[in-house]
């Protein structure tokens, strides 16, 4: 793996930053996607149609960070213990959601490539006292990297899985989630969205049919997505009920599907 982020990570990253949501987005992007963002902004406020040439994946960036938002949320009003960013990427929530997560132990699991990057970009910011676990899962076991760095089983937590499941084959997936269910104290939670490939009308086929090129291209191809109708199905076969299945509203390629669910009263490490 090159030391860098993923392209898809630095445009997730940057879509955060446009957005206005996340204020400390900005300070995870590369200096060259930085200017891209400052770009980006001409041309929204000269009236180019930005979002229908990306294909509209900012506002669907959007949509699923404040999904997973309020699940993690909901999960931590709620008591959970700790919350695991797995495959965090370019993720700002230990800064966003600090005051949310105060109280709570967090950890930040990702390939040492992207962590040392993502450490070397956040040095100005706050110390936020989330443990970096870093694992190379094409290799290492990610379970047994979080019980070492000290994650405890038997505490209720929450994995939120955000922009990951589709670059991985389908057995690669599940066999994650089985690892995740097999880390979690019943009630645990789990956040998730996963590729749409039944994306409604010609003219959405086109523009899927067209994202998944443009994915190719960068190296990071689209493996795994399921029909809306087969999330809760996956999630059950692998430890886990659906608590919630949205599909996006209001956007202009409904490619996702987002899923919360929790761990089945089942012991930590049925």
């Amino acid at each position: 793996m090159r030391d860098r982020a993923s392209l898809t990570a630095e445009f997730v990253c940057l879509m955060r930053a446009l957005g206005g949501e996340d204020p400390f987005a900005d300070a995870l992007l590369s200096p060259a996607f930085r200017a891209l963002g400052v770009a980006w902004r001409a041309g929204l406020t000269t009236g180019l149609p930005v979002d229908t040439v990306t294909l509209g994946i900012g506002p669907l960036v959007g949509a699923r960070h404040r999904f997973i938002d309020r699940a993690l949320l909901a999960a931590l009003a709620g008591g959970a213990g700790q919350v695991v960013l797995l495959g965090a990427g370019l993720d700002a929530r230990p800064w966003r959601l600090g005051a949310a997560l105060r109280g709570a132990r967090v950890f930040v699991v990702d390939h040492p490539a992207t962590a040392r990057l993502r450490a070397a970009r956040t040095r100005t910011l706050p110390a936020t006292g989330a443990v970096r676990v870093d694992v190379d899962f094409a290799g290492e076991d990610f379970g047994d990297a979080l019980l070492d760095a000290g994650y405890l089983p038997e505490i209720t937590s929450f994995f939120v899985w955000e922009g990951v499941s589709m670059y991985l084959p389908a057995r690669v997936a599940g066999a994650c989630l089985d690892r995740i269910a097999t880390l979690s104290a019943p009630g645990s939670g789990l956040a998730l969205d996963l590729w749409r490939p039944d994306a409604g009308s010609p003219a959405v086929r086109v523009v899927e049919g067209l994202s998944r090129r443009a994915l190719a291209l960068s190296g990071e191809p689209v493996r795994f997505g399921l029909a809306p109708a087969e999330v809760a199905p996956f999630l059950a076969a692998h430890g886990f009920d659906a608590a919630a299945v949205e599909s996006p509203q209001g956007v202009p390629w409904p490619g996702l599907t987002f899923a919360s669910a929790r761990r089945r009263g089942l012991s930590a490490g049925a």
